[in-house]
C-alpha cells in the first residue's frame, strides 16, 4: 500500500501507474472528483472527500440549517493549487 500523494495531479499518475501493478493508494489530501473514477483507478482510497462531494454537502447544509431556497455559486476553473514563482529576471 502507497499513503499520498497530496495533491490530486500527482495522485492521478501514481494512482494509474499502482492501479496496474493492483496496488492500493491512499490519498489524505486529493480532491479531484476524476479520482472517484473506479474503472480509471481501482485501487485508489481517499480520506478526504472530493471536490464534487464537498460542494453538494456545503448547499445541503445551508439550505437545511438556514433554511435557504437559494445558493450562489462562484466557481473558478483555475486548479487549486498555487502557481509556480517566476524564475528570476536574468542579470543586465
Amino acid at each position: 500500500m502507497v499513503v499520498g500523494p497530496l495533491r490530486s495531479t500527482v495522485s492521478e499518475t501514481v494512482a494509474l501507474l499502482l492501479g496496474v501493478r493492483d496496488t492500493p493508494q491512499i490519498s489524505y489530501g486529493s480532491s479531484s472528483p476524476t479520482l472517484s473514477d473506479m474503472a480509471l483507478y481501482p485501487r485508489f482510497f481517499r480520506t478526504f472527500p472530493s471536490d464534487a462531494s464537498a460542494a453538494i454537502t456545503i448547499c445541503q447544509l445551508l439550505s437545511d440549517q438556514l433554511d435557504l431556497a437559494r445558493v450562489g455559486v462562484f466557481y473558478s476553473a483555475r486548479p487549486s493549487r498555487r502557481p509556480r514563482p517566476s524564475p528570476p529576471a536574468p542579470p543586465k
